[in-house]
């Protein structure tokens, strides 16, 4: 079932002070059988080697913040999509392989 088609952003906290993303995406998001996925596409102003360092980034350390709207957020998982410049968003979920770089709760 589609939950969102729309801008959105994406970003990458280094700590609380410095962080970088995406602020020109398009999204994707569905919810099939309680598992949510969704593909993002960068605006077409995004250059080519700004998409290949967010991938780079991503292949270090892959959970980043997707903002839809002010207040709506999810931590995601990033990586590479099945199309050039695309990318795959995952729901981040405890005791997934990048449960380690997730924030603290509470």
């Amino acid at each position: 079932m589609l939950i969102y088609e729309g801008p959105a952003t994406l970003e990458w906290e280094m700590n609380d002070s410095t962080s970088v993303g995406c602020p020109d995406l398009h999204v994707v998001v569905d919810c099939t059988d309680d598992v949510w996925t969704g593909i993002a596409r960068p605006d077409p102003q995004v250059t080519a080697s700004e998409r290949a360092a967010l991938l780079e980034l991503a292949a270090m350390d892959p959970l980043f913040t997707l903002t839809f709207a002010p207040g709506v957020r999810a931590l995601v998982e990033v990586a590479p999509g099945a199309d050039s410049g695309e990318l795959r968003l995952t729901l981040w979920q405890p005791g997934s392989p990048s449960e380690g770089t997730a924030p603290p709760v509470g």
